[in-house]
């Protein structure tokens, strides 16, 4: 699965558009036509594996660590670039301290479905 967001110049606002897809290529062909034109700076595109939330039964969904950053070139294409690392249990997995009193860390994923558009 691949979560994917489009950013405009304004990094820290929200996403022009943004969704969720099982096909890489699919998220890459729905970015590169708003990078082309300018309408968005950066399409972040991150691999990701579904996980169940023990504490509701939600499904959300963990980062494996691949991450894909595609910007305007200037050829007017879409240069794709992999920025590949380890992904971080401590950021990834955690269940909130006021849900548990034992040892419970690393069940849980931080990323949320909300708000998320299915393409496909």
């Amino acid at each position: 699965m691949y979560l994917w967001s489009l950013l405009g110049n304004d990094l820290m606002g929200r996403p022009i558009q943004h969704g969720i897809t099982d096909d890489m290529a699919k998220a890459m062909r729905a970015a590169e036509p708003l990078l082309k034109d300018g309408r968005a700076f950066i399409c972040v595109i991150e691999e990701v594996r579904l996980r169940i939330n023990v504490t509701g039964l939600d499904e959300n969904y963990a980062a494996t660590g691949k991450r894909w950053n595609g910007r305007r070139n200037r050829n007017d294409g879409v240069h794709w670039q992999l920025i590949a690392g380890s992904a971080d249990p401590a950021l990834i997995y955690r269940v909130p301290e006021s849900l548990y009193q034992g040892d419970l860390r690393g069940l849980v994923a931080l990323m949320s479905t909300t708000s998320m558009t299915l393409i496909t």
